[in-house]
Parts: C-alpha cells; sequence; structure tokens
C-alpha cells in the first residue's frame, strides 16, 4: 500500500488525469455539472498524487540512493562514510561462506581490495529493490574500473539493509557473481578471515 501512495509509476496518475480531462470535457460540452466537477476532482487528485509520489521518500527509494552512495564511498575513498553505512555487525558472505564480520574489518578489507587494484570507478546496474519484513534487499550489478587487474569488471552483488535507529544500514553485503563465474565456484580463492 505503501509503494502504491508514494511509489506509483508515472502512468498512472497519468492515465487518472486523462480520464478527469476526458469528463471536464464530455460533462463541460453537455453541461452536465456533476460531470464536469468529477472529471475536475480526478485532474486535482492525479496531480496531488503525482507530487506527493515525487516528493516522498519511501523506504525502497532510499535504500536504492544509499546503495548507489555507498558503492561511489569505495570508488572515493570515503571510508568514514563507508563504514557508517554498516551496521556493527555487518558481514561479507558468499555461497554461504562468510568471510569478513564487523563493519571495521570490512572497511579494511574493501580499503585494502580497493588499493590493491587500483580501483578508478564503479558504477551501480540493473538494481532491483525489494523489501520483505523489516528488511531490504539490494540487488545490482557494478561495472568497475582498475588498474592491476583486467580493465573492466561486473561483478554481481546484494545489500541487504536493515532500519536502525541511525536511518537504513546495510547488515550483509553479498557477492553473488564475478564476471558471470558464479560465487560458489569463487569462495575457495577469496580471502578467509583470519
Amino acid at each position: 500500500m505503501n509503494d502504491l501512495l508514494f511509489d506509483v509509476p508515472w502512468w498512472l496518475p497519468t492515465l487518472l488525469a486523462l480520464i478527469g480531462i476526458a469528463m471536464f470535457i464530455n460533462g463541460n460540452k453537455s453541461q452536465i455539472i456533476k460531470i464536469r466537477n468529477a472529471g475536475a476532482g480526478l485532474i486535482l487528485l492525479a496531480i496531488a498524487w503525482a507530487l506527493l509520489s515525487y516528493f516522498v521518500d519511501t523506504d525502497k527509494e532510499k535504500v536504492e540512493r544509499g546503495t548507489r552512495q555507498f558503492v561511489q564511498e569505495v570508488v572515493d575513498g570515503n571510508w568514514p562514510k563507508f563504514q557508517s553505512t554498516l551496521t556493527p555487525t555487518a558481514i561479507v558472505t558468499s555461497s554461504g561462506h562468510t568471510h569478513v564480520t564487523g563493519a571495521d574489518l570490512i572497511t579494511l578489507f574493501a580499503k585494502t581490495s580497493a588499493e590493491t587494484i587500483k580501483l578508478k570507478s564503479a558504477r551501480v546496474q540493473n538494481l532491483i529493490v525489494e523489501q520483505t519484513g523489516p528488511l531490504i534487499s539490494a540487488r545490482c550489478d557494478i561495472s568497475s574500473t582498475q588498474d592491476a587487474v583486467a580493465p573492466m569488471e561486473i561483478s554481481s552483488w546484494q545489500f541487504d539493509w536493515e532500519q536502525t535507529t541511525a536511518g537504513w544500514k546495510v547488515r550483509q553485503i553479498h557477492l553473488v557473481a564475478l564476471n558471470g563465474v558464479p560465487s560458489d565456484q569463487l569462495h575457495e580463492v577469496l580471502p578467509r578471515p583470519r
């Protein structure tokens, strides 16, 4: 219900406005005041609905924006902001194996990894955000360029976000695939916690 009210597809208020315009014109032509007023009411309702959807951010929209910012923080090397986006007990996993636990170790791991591959840029693509109860999962592909390994890589990730008193935070980062290779075939080469 929240999505329908605050994250409405653009075509829904547009369709409602077109119906309202048709009713307004027909009511005006035929001099039927009730139809004309109902049409005007539908037009106003469509405008109000579109404005409400535009100006109010849903939790899913906050997570979508947060996911893009989270990836950009790695590229920019903004490690304090990166770490503040994680829950203190966040984990990094792939194919059921936990590789890194805790916001401080994840930040160190991400910083070391970005420096090792000499990360130049990263762009979030194909972002899909789904809410299941109090958790929101953001699945995406990240296209990255770097100097130390293949010039361009595409990796698939899932970021699980949870609502905290400080806002939405990442509680789990899951590597799904790297250059089309599923994570269950990669887990043997990824670093293990020490």
